[in-house]
């Protein structure tokens, strides 16, 4: 059984304000939360365990949408870029975005899912010594050199910045069709090519405008200040030229 408790409603309280303004993007996932008392049928017990339910079910994520049905991606890579851009505004780092985060519904639409769950949330229940055993997420390929070679990629502190990162290559990856790093598919192997910055070797990929790889390939390469990166903004608006 699934319900509500104490815990939980210290985790809403924590999240206060900032929760609302998230839910209420018509790109952003809506999220509810739970909390497990009881085992499910043919399911271990996991009491006391805070769920974080997204509903309502959508039917792929982005790169299987694309690759099952062959529609627009630029349009669903501007409504990731516009949910992104709305966290950012809110002063809201996601921390974890990668493909298999941006869940498309029956209707087409691309909806942002997991947002402030890394960066808030499990920071707020999860006990540093807990947090720093956790293997390295799916979105791996899409974190910087420095979220590796600082081990931030775990659990200190994603920034805006990372998500620009992460946005920059789950763009090259919907218009590739694949990940940065298919072919390395064990775990050491993506982590030293992460380290070292293997995502400024990636290249231009068909339907992808000569303007807006001029932006990714600036981030992509990592060899300048993140400041100095082009901006959200500016992706959005060659994202939207790319698809005219």
């Amino acid at each position: 059984m699934l319900r509500l408790s104490t815990q939980t409603y210290q985790l809403q309280e924590h999240l206060g304000d900032r929760w609302r303004r998230v839910q209420e993007h018509p790109h952003i996932a809506a999220v509810h939360f739970c909390q497990a008392l009881e085992h499910a049928r043919g399911l271990p017990r996991v009491s006391n365990l805070p769920v974080v339910l997204i509903m309502p079910e959508y039917q792929a994520n982005i790169m299987e949408y694309v690759e099952r049905f062959h529609p627009s991606y630029s349009q669903r890579t501007q409504w990731t870029a516009n949910a992104l851009q709305y966290l950012h505004d809110n002063e809201i780092v996601h921390g974890n975005l990668y493909p298999g985060n941006i869940l498309i519904g029956d209707e087409g639409n691309a909806y942002v899912a997991d947002a402030m769950i890394f960066t808030t949330i499990i920071r707020h229940l999860v006990p540093d010594h807990v947090a720093s055993n956790l293997r390295f997420p799916n979105s791996l390929p899409f974190k910087t050199a420095r979220a590796i070679h600082e081990k931030r990629m775990r659990w200190a502190d994603p920034t805006l910045h990372d998500d620009l990162f992460a946005f920059a290559v789950t763009c090259w990856s919907v218009y590739a069709g694949k990940d940065p790093f298919p072919m390395y598919g064990g775990t050491i192997e993506t982590v030293v090519r992460v380290g070292n910055g293997k995502h400024k070797e990636l290249q231009k990929v068909p339907g992808m405008s000569d303007g807006l790889w001029r932006l990714l390939r600036t981030i992509l390469a990592q060899d300048i200040l993140p400041a100095k990166w082009p901006s959200l903004k500016e992706l959005l608006s060659q994202l939207e030229a790319n698809d005219k």
